[in-house]
């Protein structure tokens, strides 16, 4: 099994932006600028048979360039359960367009469909502390 996704590189000037950034939240594995990136479809744990028939599915798929801008962050998981930080992208009517073909080669390669509302982000820093003792309830967490 294979654990994958499709993404797009960030522009450097907008990775250097984040970087600036990378502060102030305890526990937190900062992205090096070479990992940060757009996601365009997450597809998860999958074999090793499909995830060949999803390459060659994705290579099919052009694009013309555009720009890209921040908008916004978010947390995936809540409270003591976060385990990741995101920086939003606002939406462009190409990165949209990437994004669905990418759902469309999925659905060729034979996986299921993402059931989830799109939300283009860049995945910042990763927070990978299950041990960590849980807060009170009704606390906010000072790490991540």
């Amino acid at each position: 099994m294979i654990r994958l996704f499709a993404a797009l590189a960030i522009p450097e000037e907008i990775g250097a932006a984040l970087q600036a950034r990378q502060t102030g939240i305890e526990g937190a594995r900062w992205r090096p600028l070479d990992a940060l990136h757009v996601t365009l479809r997450f597809f998860g744990e999958i074999r090793e048979d499909v995830a060949r028939d999803l390459d060659a599915e994705l290579l099919a798929i052009s694009g013309r360039p555009f720009d890209i801008s921040l908008e916004g962050a978010g947390a995936f998981g809540e409270g003591v359960d976060i385990h990741a930080v995101w920086a939003g992208v606002a939406e462009t009517p190409e990165l949209r367009r990437l994004a669905r073909a990418c759902e469309a080669a999925a659905r060729r390669a034979g996986l299921p469909p993402d059931r989830r509302r799109y939300r283009p982000h860049v995945t910042w820093p990763i927070c990978a502390t299950p041990t960590r003792p849980r807060s009170p309830p009704g606390s906010r967490p000072t790490t991540c």
